[in-house]
């Protein structure tokens, strides 16, 4: 039975260049993506934050073998870092888990992609937002990331819940209605980051052509609605696995789909992303989805990565939750995520069809940056 992942990443190139349409429409030319320059450091630490995503991703899904699965690094990240910058400990653990010496360098880094992630494709829609909900009693507003600062009597104002689910669902357009956390859980402290992304195919599938296939998902065959392409697309055949590319708008965005050979979603062809060597080819063949909001606790999985100060301490404890949504189709792809830390009191083919089950991500090529990354067992 064979899988596959799913990348969408920023591709920076000089110059103008033409976007093709695949029912006949007058190609269209727009402006490339501008680049984002990292420094030493950055580049330096960019190997431990791409571990980081699938590591994230490879313990998620093996605590759901039987669920399709959508997650957003990057907002587990900035997360991460507003909370690294509220608890000593973390302050410690955080940066380390992304290659950084201090959390400055972290914060920095975040701060940079906050910033230019969204003026790479001036066609695509990046939205990325932060908000923070303390009590003014025993919390500061903090200045990082240009949060949304809402000072509130929390856990006692019953009402903040309903504001914070009021700005989740404001922020992703309704695709997300409510704050992931606990219910049992009893905060004081509430961080949240949002991340909303839509943006079309370059070259989009035609509609005509969708039909319904089998797909061998992990629980069974089921049918799906197949996207085909003749056009060129780059693929790539690796040591555990085949993997095809789709560009987005002006290149700044791409999809990378990788399907393991083995018969489970497995561990090897996830870290086997960084070896793929891709070449142009033709004919693809994708399946066209639509994952509805997932829930997510990530305080134990971080914990196993590393983040023991996540555990409480016998003053606090905090928590990392996420909520996420996926479309693919024939037009191009929509998806959002929403993550919140909580801190708490302690109480190679000419043809390459994608018929069975996937890993999917969202990146931007230059920095590796994961926006949303998920799998696919059946439908």
């Amino acid at each position: 039975m064979k899988k596959l992942l799913l990348i969408l990443s920023a591709t920076l190139l000089p110059g103008l260049f033409v976007v093709s349409c695949s029912d006949g429409d007058e190609p269209e030319v727009i402006e490339a993506p501008k680049t984002i320059e990292l420094t030493e450091v950055e580049r330096q630490a960019m190997t431990k934050i791409g571990e980081f995503d699938l590591n994230l991703l490879e313990k998620m899904c093996e605590s759901t073998p039987d669920e399709n699965v959508v997650i957003s690094p990057f907002g587990t990240s900035v997360i991460l870092t507003l909370l690294a910058n509220q608890d000593n400990a973390l302050k410690q653990q955080v940066p380390a888990l992304f290659g950084f010496a201090t959390l400055d360098e972290l914060i920095d880094y975040n701060s940079k992609l906050l910033k230019l992630l969204p003026t790479l494709d001036k066609n695509a829609t990046l939205d990325i937002a932060n908000s923070q909900w303390y009590n003014p009693q025993t919390s500061e507003a903090s200045k990082l990331f240009g949060l949304e600062a809402f000072g509130r009597n929390i856990p006692d104002d019953a009402s903040a819940w309903s504001e914070m689910d009021e700005w989740v669902s404001k922020k992703t357009n309704g695709q997300i209605d409510e704050v992931p956390f606990n219910p049992e859980s009893n905060p004081y402290e509430v961080f949240l980051n949002s991340l909303y992304f839509k943006n079309g195919w370059t070259t989009r599938f035609d509609k005509a052509k969708t039909k319904r296939t089998l797909f061998y998902g992990r629980n069974g065959i089921s049918d799906a609605n197949m996207m085909y392409s003749s056009e060129e697309f780059k693929t790539a055949r690796g040591r555990y696995c085949k993997a095809a590319i789709c560009d987005f708008g002006n290149g700044a965005f791409q999809a990378l789909f990788v399907m393991p050979d083995a018969q489970e979603i497995d561990k090897e062809a996830l870290h086997s992303i960084p070896e793929l060597v891709f070449k142009y080819n033709s004919d693809l063949g994708l399946p066209r989805f639509s994952l509805s909001q997932s829930k997510s606790d990530f305080t134990d999985l971080l914990k196993d990565m590393g983040l023991t100060a996540l555990a409480s301490d016998g003053q606090s404890k905090i928590e990392v939750h996420q909520s996420a949504t996926a479309t693919f189709d024939e037009d191009g792809a929509e998806v959002v995520g929403v993550t919140s830390g909580i801190i708490e009191e302690v109480a190679l083919m000419d043809v390459v069809i994608f018929d069975k089950p996937f890993y999917f991500f969202i990146k931007e090529k230059s920095t590796g940056t994961t926006l949303i990354a998920g799998k696919i067992i059946g439908f």
